[in-house]
């Protein structure tokens, strides 16, 4: 009994009291910084913006690459980390900030990582670092986003790729904006001494525009609000894929450009820069050129044509309309073999010496109008 009232003295009381309340305020202050004038802030030393990649990557920024499934964003983002890591120009085109690179890929194994990473070549010895597949990573989850934290500090990591955000999250609802804010809280703690590149997919929906807009990215415009940079990227054939920038929060929107894929017979795979894109042509103008642009390899029957227009969702009205176009311009001939229509780059035929070969055909003008109807 003589410890109970030992303890329980009133000025012991009172100093408990006062250790409780100091840890309090200590706590509090640790968490709220002081209140800023706008003195204070026009008062601040003024600092250029410091790109990792020029006009694609900001230090202390978010950039997102979107676009549909096989449409090369994977492609596009390992050249880009490639590029920082040995401090060379992306795409020939883009200056870096050497650095090391911090990659979390949560869509294929790390045995299917390695075939991508030889299709490329260049990556021996380079500081990236890729968290194993095999380990779960939430960013949602505290103790993940500690570590997240942790080992950027430790390895002075400069950039962090995400492929692809959806993987990366417990399951929240991306079409909420409060949940997707929730998953980008832990990687703005890490912003001060890094740049973010999430990968993200596209919605279907937005391809039956001309010209992408920021819309047809999949989920919550919160997507939009929470980042810096916005790339898309849009195949336009096999070979040529379209690189828009949807978004620049603080500097000029970068003018599209054009990349062409090339894999080669050893098994490397590329993408090299091409031209930019015109935005001012007219709908007609990028239709023309779209259909155009299919005939570069050779002849082809129309059926393909219409196939790989699908994309676009032009009516077949319209196709139709354009084809004949371009054969009154001289840019397209065409033929019918076996009841089927065939198209060809007139340009293509001029630069052969000999004719086109095509057997057994006659010139679709000579055609019965029910072959013609095939156009």
């Amino acid at each position: 009994m003589s410890n109970y009232g030992n303890y329980s003295k009133t000025p012991l009381e009172d100093k408990i009291m006062e250790e409780v309340i100091a840890n309090e305020k200590t706590k509090e202050n640790k968490r709220y910084s002081p209140l800023l004038t706008a003195n204070d802030i026009l008062s601040l030393a003024d600092i250029e913006e410091s790109w990792l990649v020029k006009n694609i990557v900001l230090l202390q920024g978010i950039t997102i690459i979107s676009g549909l499934p096989n449409h090369f964003k994977s492609l596009f983002t390992q050249l880009l980390i490639k590029a920082v890591a040995s401090g060379v120009s992306f795409l020939g085109q883009f200056e870096t900030q050497q650095g090391a690179v911090l990659v979390i890929d949560r869509e294929i194994p790390t045995q299917r990582l390695k075939r991508r990473l030889k299709s490329i070549e260049g990556f021996t010895g380079l500081p990236i670092f890729f968290y194993p597949y095999s380990d779960p990573f939430k960013l949602d989850n505290k103790e993940d986003a500690e570590y997240l934290k942790r080992i950027v500090k430790e390895n002075n990591i400069k950039l962090v790729v995400v492929d692809t955000f959806n993987r990366s999250h417990s399951g929240k609802e991306i079409n909420s904006s409060g949940e997707v804010g929730q998953i980008f809280e832990p990687l703005k703690a890490i912003l001060e001494q890094t740049a973010i590149i999430l990968i993200h997919h596209s919605n279907k929906s937005g391809y039956a525009k001309e010209i992408p807009t920021p819309d047809e990215l999949l989920g919550s415009v919160d997507f939009g609000a929470q980042t810096d940079l916005l790339f898309t990227l849009r195949k336009k054939d096999k070979n040529t894929v379209a690189v828009y920038n949807l978004k620049a929060r603080d500097s000029e929107l970068l003018n599209p450009f054009q990349l062409t894929f090339t894999s080669y017979d050893h098994g490397l795979v590329d993408l090299a820069y091409d031209c930019e894109i015109n935005l001012e042509e007219t709908a007609v103008e990028a239709r023309e050129r779209t259909i155009l642009g299919f005939f570069k390899s050779g002849k082809k029957k129309k059926s393909q044509l219409m196939e790989h227009l699908k994309q676009f969702e032009y009516a077949e009205g319209t196709i139709n309309n354009t084809l004949t176009v371009l054969k009154n311009k001289n840019l397209l001939g065409s033929v019918i073999i076996e009841k089927e229509a065939y198209y060809f780059l007139l340009e293509t035929q001029r630069e052969q010496e000999t004719p086109f070969p095509i057997p057994n055909t006659q010139p679709l003008g000579n055609q019965e109008a029910t072959q013609n109807s095939l156009l």
